[in-house]
């Protein structure tokens, strides 16, 4: 049973800790849904004009998570949209990767490595890469484990079964707390009365994430 602290002091911490649990379970989900490098040949064009775009937009998601203070009100997580083939390990090699940091790792890390990946792009999914991009950073062991074993290759396959059945196709498509909040298709967003209700931009973007984060804090009391 929770009993009040006698000490005035305690009852202050007591309060503080509470409010920051309630904080916590507040966070807003927010999942970025991005074409996966897989099957490899079969699909080179557009996943080539995916990977350019992403790039673009990946520091554009930098902006939201970080610039503007929402790292810690959100729950920022990646999906993959894609068909899987066995004999494309090494074109999904890549977005193995991604998912095992993602694994074992905070999102700020997630985030810094799939950005770091982009800044090469003709190097994404070698193992060189892999290494120049977590170098330093405590997940590399149990992450490394991942992507070169039969998890990392679970984690895509879920991946994509979860965005499957989400029925989810358009790379780039943005949710929050399961809401499709945004598409980004062909070069821009997609008209806001249908894919992009609200706007697409970081404040825009900010703003609903706030909205959401705290109606869910006032559920919480």
């Amino acid at each position: 049973m929770f009993r009040i602290p006698n000490s005035g002091s305690s009852w202050s911490l007591a309060v503080a800790v509470m409010l920051f649990a309630g904080s916590a379970l507040a966070k807003v989900q927010m999942n970025l849904y991005l074409m996966s490098k897989c099957p490899g040949k079969q699909h080179t064009q557009s996943t080539n004009n995916s990977i350019a775009v992403a790039a673009h937009w990946l520091k554009w998601i930098a902006s939201i998570h970080v610039d503007y203070d929402n790292s810690n009100v959100l729950d920022l997580q990646f999906d993959y949209i894609g068909e899987l083939s066995n004999s494309s390990r090494f074109g999904c090699f890549a977005n193995i990767q991604h998912l095992c940091i993602q694994e074992y790792a905070d999102a700020d890390t997630a985030l810094k490595y799939i950005l770091c990946q982009h800044q090469d792009v003709k190097k994404i999914g070698t193992y060189s890469q892999m290494a120049h991009c977590l170098i330093g950073n405590p997940t590399w062991l149990p992450a490394t484990q991942c992507a070169l074993g039969t998890e990392g290759i679970a984690l895509l396959q879920n991946s994509v079964r979860s965005t499957r059945e989400k029925n989810i196709s358009t790379s780039l498509t943005f949710t929050l707390d399961g809401q499709t909040r945004c598409m980004f298709n062909s070069g821009h967003w997609v008209a806001p009365e249908d894919g992009c209700p609200g706007g697409g931009s970081v404040p825009k973007f900010t703003e609903s994430i706030r909205l959401l984060e705290k109606s869910k804090r006032r559920k919480k009391m």
